[in-house]
């Protein structure tokens, strides 16, 4: 097996954080213990920081919609496959009702592993739909907000 070094890592995750960038990692879900793979989007303003601040997707559209407050919708962004330039292969839920928070190395970790893949980036206008509805939400504080919204 090929050893590569914790720089040369490093500086190859760091190409791929940048703002709009979707990534697949495991995660542990903290309602089951269970572990799973999550696609989320990348936000950040500033990726010279140790955290990065993403936002959620799920492809169970269907689901989410039956299993969803309809006065909470407005905090979803409803994306069909094929109408981005991210190619997506299935429709897709873009959760914007909190902004969540992982520190950048257990994204390395997760990378050195092999649980760490970066996916075709979501374009400028997709981006800026989700600071729309984030700067809207009154869920989140305005500290997240400045953190990841572009003129906030």
């Amino acid at each position: 097996m090929i050893k590569i070094s914790d720089d040369a890592l490093k500086k190859t995750l760091k190409s791929a954080l940048f703002k709009g960038n979707v990534l697949r990692t495991e995660i542990t879900f903290l309602s089951t213990f269970d572990k799973g793979f999550k696609r989320f989007i990348l936000l950040n303003n500033d990726f010279n920081i140790p955290d990065v601040y993403y936002v959620f997707t799920t492809s169970k559209v269907t689901s989410f919609i039956n299993n969803t407050n309809p006065n909470m919708r407005g905090n979803y962004l409803f994306i069909q496959k094929g109408r981005t330039l991210n190619n997506l292969n299935e429709d897709m839920v873009i959760d914007c009702r909190w902004v969540y928070r992982i520190k950048r190395e257990n994204l390395l970790r997760n990378f050195k592993n092999g649980k760490l893949t970066s996916l075709n980036p979501f374009e400028d206008s997709i981006v800026k739909k989700i600071e729309d509805i984030i700067k809207r939400s009154l869920l989140i504080p305005d500290y997240l907000k400045e953190l990841v919204c572009s003129n906030y």
